[in-house]
């Protein structure tokens, strides 16, 4: 089971720093750290439903 908060790292090392340029890769882990997991935390992925990203704060 996937978890937002605790995948980040192991996204950000594995994916993030390969696929993506300087600017992109700072921009997308500024707004993960500061927008969207202090919102979600740890809710696993399976159960985040698409509305939720836009109605649940």
């Amino acid at each position: 089971m996937y978890y937002t908060e605790s995948s980040f790292p192991r996204w950000k090392d594995n994916y993030a720093k390969q696929h993506y340029s300087a600017r992109s890769f700072h921009d997308n882990c500024t707004h993960l750290e500061k927008r969207i997991l202090p919102i979600f935390g740890d809710i696993k992925l399976k159960d985040k439903k698409s509305k939720c990203s836009v109605f649940c704060r």
